[in-house]
């Protein structure tokens, strides 16, 4: 009976969610009513549907459509949800205003047991220049009998794309990418649960920016090799966390366990111009990092800089919350920092320029 319920939903979201792709025809969100209703019923919960969406505005702009797998340049196409473009610098292939709903994919995998499902739009072994942007992600959680991770955008060899102002909203994980030439901008990320909110690092050099971006109540951001700018980070297990080294500049990185941490080492990140306040530990490093860490404004964390370390860490031209400098190794009364963190001279007030 449950396997025949489950099926019986499948189909009615397919005949949503599908034939925008099949017959080009589009099926706004203001055609929801009738699918809440009997996905409420049949599921036997009231209110199911607004519990789980919690339909952000404006509905309009997103249709829905079953999640795209793209896997080589021959894939985009229309079928794979792909709305214009012709895949070069000046007219990208557009992936856009679509909905996608991970709860579909939970009752497939819990009922029909079939696993490795638990994607929004997988592309892989792409050059083209691709652009992911305008999209609606909602409740990408695994189910509690599957080992794997959800995961709203999962990009793996390409070069090119751009992820651009989509909304992604309970998911165990946000986007996962490896390439060259990737931007994440302008994105708003909140309620992710599970490992890594954001993972993954360019192939060459600092070839991957992730810039403008709000992530909120997330797990963090966990990168290599990247340009990290004029984020926020807030309410988070840690904000902006590096395998190896990147970039930091310019971001709000607030209320979080860890605001900045370097793991994995050696690091030689550069962590400049950065607002770090209200974090359990502002700047977290491990032994064996050697960053540059200027500019910054560090202050009101339960610590400014924690170091278990040995090798000397730059850390001078900081505020750190107090004229007379930091305080723990330091003489002042602003946030504290450990041995081996060289802070002279600080700066004497805020960083003004300091901060998305």
């Amino acid at each position: 009976m449950k396997k025949i319920l489950a099926v019986s939903i499948i189909l009615l979201f397919l005949g949503v969610a599908v034939a925008p792709s099949i017959n080009q025809s589009v099926v706004k969100a203001s055609t929801n009513d009738d699918l809440v209703e009997i996905t409420t019923q049949a599921c036997g919960i009231q209110g199911f549907w607004e519990t789980v969406i919690n339909k952000p505005s404006p509905q309009s702009s997103f249709r829905y459509h079953w999640p795209i797998w793209i896997d080589g340049n021959k894939d985009l196409i229309k079928r794979h949800g792909v709305n214009s473009g012709n895949g070069t610098s000046e007219n990208p292939y557009i992936i856009s205003g679509w909905r996608f709903n991970g709860i579909i994919i939970r009752i497939i995998q819990t009922y029909l047991n079939i696993h490795g499902l638990g994607f929004g739009i997988v592309i892989m072994n792409t050059d083209k220049y691709i652009r992911i942007q305008d999209n609606l992600f909602l409740n990408w959680i695994s189910p509690r009998s599957s080992s794997s991770y959800f995961t709203a955008i999962y990009l793996f060899n390409v070069t090119h794309v751009t992820v651009d102002n989509n909304i992604i909203k309970e998911s165990d994980s946000a986007i996962r990418f490896e390439g060259d030439d990737i931007l994440i901008c302008n994105n708003t990320i909140f309620n992710v649960t599970g490992s890594h909110t954001i993972r993954g690092g360019a192939y060459h050099g600092f070839s991957c920016i992730l810039e403008n971006n709000t992530v909120t109540n997330c797990d963090g951001l966990s990168c290599a090799f990247c340009v990290i700018q004029n984020n926020i980070f807030e309410n988070c297990i840690w904000g902006i966390g590096t395998f190896d080294t990147c970039i930091i500049l310019h971001n709000n990185v607030t209320a979080n366990a860890v605001g900045i941490g370097c793991y994995f080492p050696p690091h030689n990140c550069t962590i400049f111009a950065n607002k770090i306040n209200n974090n359990e530990r502002g700047i977290y490093l491990i032994e064996d990092c050697s960053p540059m860490i200027h500019e910054n404004n560090i202050y009101d964390n339960g610590c400014g800089i924690s170091y278990p370390g040995y090798l000397r860490v730059n850390a001078t031209m900081n505020w750190w919350g107090a004229v007379n400098g930091p305080s723990g190794n330091g003489p002042g009364d602003g946030d504290s920092v450990g041995y081996y963190i060289d802070f002279e001279p600080w700066l004497s007030s805020p960083n003004l320029d300091a901060g998305r």
